[in-house]
């Protein structure tokens, strides 16, 4: 009986992937979600960073420049993932 059910749910899964895209994987639900809570922290700790630069140009150093350029890259990656992470259904490549 267990080898029935393991067999039938096997088939379930394998049928279920045959609609994912060619090398990818379906990240699970809970998984996703604690991903895009990372990612939201991740986003509150550089956007802090962020607002601790000096805000006069005059003030900015070429090392202070290139940290905050730095930090504004960083921070637009981690929107784009965001975003990505907030669809229903997120497939990652294998």
């Amino acid at each position: 009986k267990i080898r029935e059910y393991i067999e039938k749910e096997y088939e379930r899964v394998v049928e279920e992937e045959k609609g994912y895209p060619r090398g990818t994987f379906k990240v699970w639900e809970g998984d996703r979600i604690a991903i895009l809570n990372n990612l939201q922290i991740v986003k509150e700790q550089l956007t802090k960073q962020l607002m601790a630069f000096p805000v006069d140009y005059y003030l900015r150093s070429v090392k202070i420049t290139k940290q905050r350029a730095f930090v504004e890259k960083r921070l637009d990656e981690i929107d784009y993932a965001i975003k990505i992470f907030e669809l229903t259904d997120v497939f990652l490549k294998i």
